[in-house]
C-alpha cells in the first residue's frame, strides 16, 4: 500500500491483483484463485472473491449467505475442513482415481483436467477466517521449490488482506456485492420501519417473496458462475420494475429474493406476482431440469392492514406468513404463487 492510500480505497481487485503478483515470483502456475471469508459464527454471511487469469482486473465477488455454509454445499466443505484444522490441505488430483478424492469439489476440478489443488488458512483473527485457494492444469502439478517460495509469501498476503479490512469493513453485510441489492439483515429492518409507518397510518403493508425454482439443479448443471449470473439477470429484472421503491427490494437467500409493496390493494398485488412469474419465465433462461424449458420461479405474497405497533413482532409474523406462503407455492407442480 503506497504512502497516504487508504485501507477503505483497497478493493478486492487491488488485493487480488496484488496477490496473483506476488503469487507468481513464486513461478507457480496458477490457473484458478480464488479468496474466502469464512464466518467463524453461525447465522453470518461469508463472501468469496474470484480472479478471473482472463481479465487480471476484475474480481467476480460472490455473497455466500449463512444457509450456504451451515449446509456445508460441496464448495464449502474444503474451507470448513481447512479453517477446523488450521492446516494447509493439498490435493495432487493427477494421482488419485476419482473414486479416491474425499471432497466433491475436488471431484469437480478433477473432472475439469485440474491437475493439483491447494488451501491455505490465513492467521487473520475476527469474525471470518481466510482461504485462499489455488489449483492448476499444469500436466505436473505444483513443485515442491514453488510450494517453498509460496509459504513465504504467505506472511506479506496476511498483511495485505489485513490492510483491506475485509474490503470495507464487512459492508456486505448489509448489501450484496452480486446484485447490488441490500441484505436480509437490511430488508428486515426496513421492513420493521413500515411495519411502525402503519401503526400511525393504517394501509395495505405486503411481503413478496420469489424463490427461483430448481435452482440447486442448475447450479450442479451449468457451475455456480452461470448460477450467478442468473442471479444477476432476475436482480436487474426486479430493480428495473421497482426502482423506485428503493431499498425495499432486496436478496434474502441464495436464490432468494425479497419486496415490500405499502399501500398495494389485493387485486393489484394479483397483477405484480402474475407478472412477475411471466417476467422470470420471458428471461428465457434454458434450464433443462426445470419442468418449463426456461427457470421459473414461486411467489410467497403476506399482506397485513393497520398493524398494532412497531415491536418487532408484528414484522417478524408478517414475514414469517410469506415465507410459509412460499412454501406452499414451491410444494405446488409448477410455477406458483401463494397468500399467505
Amino acid at each position: 500500500m503506497g504512502a497516504g492510500e487508504s485501507a477503505a480505497s483497497v478493493t478486492p481487485a487491488d488485493f487480488m491483483v496484488r496477490a496473483v503478483q506476488q503469487l507468481r515470483t513464486a513461478m507457480l502456475p496458477i490457473d484458478r484463485l480464488s479468496l474466502a471469508l469464512v464466518p467463524v459464527e453461525s447465522g453470518c454471511n461469508g463472501i468469496q472473491y474470484w480472479w478471473r487469469l482472463e481479465e487480471q482486473d476484475m474480481v467476480r465477488t460472490f455473497l455466500r449467505m449463512a444457509e450456504f455454509f451451515e449446509g456445508l454445499d460441496h464448495r464449502t466443505s474444503v474451507l470448513h475442513h481447512v479453517c477446523r484444522s488450521g492446516y494447509p490441505e493439498r490435493v495432487r488430483l493427477l494421482d488419485l482415481a476419482a473414486d479416491e478424492v474425499d471432497f466433491p469439489l475436488l471431484s469437480d476440478l478433477q473432472r475439469d483436467r485440474f491437475t493439483d489443488y491447494l488451501a491455505l488458512p490465513l492467521p487473520l483473527t475476527g469474525s471470518h477466517r481466510a482461504v485462499v485457494t489455488l489449483a492448476t492444469r499444469h500436466r505436473d502439478g505444483f513443485r515442491a521449490s514453488q510450494l517453498r517460495c509460496l509459504y513465504r509469501l504467505l506472511h506479506p498476503l496476511v498483511l495485505l488482506l489485513q490492510e483491506t479490512r475485509h474490503f470495507g469493513g464487512g459492508e456486505w453485510q448489509s448489501q450484496d456485492p452480486l446484485t447490488g441489492l441490500i441484505s436480509r439483515r437490511r430488508f428486515e429492518e426496513h421492513l420493521q420501519a413500515a411495519v411502525a409507518r402503519g401503526a400511525t397510518a393504517p394501509a395495505p403493508l405486503s411481503v413478496l417473496l420469489l424463490d427461483l425454482d430448481g435452482f440447486s439443479a442448475y447450479n450442479s448443471v451449468f457451475g455456480h458462475f452461470c448460477a450467478d449470473d442468473a442471479l444477476v439477470a432476475v436482480a436487474r429484472l426486479l430493480s428495473g420494475r421497482f426502482a423506485s421503491r428503493g431499498g425495499s427490494l432486496a436478496r434474502i437467500g441464495s436464490d432468494a429474493f425479497g419486496l415490500l409493496l405499502p399501500g398495494v390493494q389485493e387485486a393489484q398485488l394479483e397483477q405484480v406476482a402474475e407478472s412477475l412469474l411471466q417476467a422470470v419465465q420471458d428471461l428465457r433462461i434454458a434450464h433443462p431440469q426445470a419442468p418449463g424449458p426456461f427457470l421459473g420461479c414461486s411467489i410467497g405474497v403476506a399482506t397485513a392492514v393497520g398493524l398494532p405497533g412497531p415491536t418487532g413482532a408484528e414484522a417478524r409474523q408478517l414475514m414469517q406468513r410469506a415465507e410459509q406462503a412460499l412454501l406452499r407455492a414451491k410444494l405446488l407442480e409448477g410455477h406458483q404463487r401463494c397468500k399467505g
